[in-house]
């Protein structure tokens, strides 16, 4: 089997929670013996520094190296030809929607590789190494500070659907939502707000063609003296 950035998939298991040491910093805790190989070695924690990478604007930078690192394993020549065009078209095109950052020699290595029958199984380390030297550097300071990481190790952070279904309500509400997302709790919102008597009251009224619409006596002649304006 090739052996991909860290040597292959024989790993020893990252330190647990409770090992992991913190210090009070100015801008909050410090997670300072948390390294990013700990991250990638450790799949639930793997998963919620992709969150906070897209947060940040950089998850294409960590998918693409977990992506590039899978595909460093691959032997079979079809397959890892496969694997290399949907990383290409998802990371490396220049049409691609999320491309990353390449320097120019990576980028005619990867050209090359490109157009051989069977792409190279070490095609991506270069790009890999300089993704993370970044995410070492940018981002994963910043991560070991984040209240994304002191919530998830205090057994808070919540699933990233229920995550993204609070900022939207609190965007369409305008006010922050804390606590559990539940029903009741959700409509006693939007009735405080006074959403639901206005979504009532903004609500369209429907006249049938056969009907009679009765007018006060002032909406009356308002109408009448409206109808002998001339224009």
């Amino acid at each position: 089997m090739a052996q991909g950035f860290l040597g292959g998939n024989s790993v020893t298991p990252p330190p647990g929670i409770g090992l992991i040491k913190s210090t009070e910093e100015a801008g909050g805790v410090r997670v300072h013996n948390l390294t990013l190989t700990d991250i990638v070695k450790d799949p639930e924690l793997c998963q919620v520094f992709e969150r906070f990478c897209t947060h940040e604007l950089a998850g294409e930078n960590f998918r693409f190296w977990l992506e590039a690192q899978m595909y460093g394993d691959i032997d079979n020549g079809s397959e890892r030809k496969m694997a290399f065009a949907r990383i290409y078209n998802t990371y490396l095109s220049e049409h691609a929607d999320t491309e990353i950052n390449m320097s120019g020699p990576e980028r005619i290595s990867v050209e090359e590789a490109r157009r051989a029958k069977f792409p190279p199984t070490d095609v991506f380390v270069e790009i890999q190494m300089s993704v993370w030297t970044n995410l070492r550097t940018e981002l994963l300071p910043r991560f070991q500070r984040s209240d994304m990481l002191d919530r998830y190790l205090k057994g808070e952070l919540e699933p990233v659907e229920v995550e993204l279904s609070r900022e939207k309500l609190e965007d369409f509400f305008g006010m922050p939502i804390k606590g559990p997302l539940q029903r009741e709790e959700l409509v006693m919102v939007a009735t405080k707000r006074g959403f639901l008597r206005r979504k009532k009251r903004m609500r369209p009224r429907r006249v049938s063609h056969h009907s009679t619409i009765r007018r006060t006596p002032s909406e009356a002649h308002k109408l009448r003296q409206l109808n002998s304006t001339p224009f």
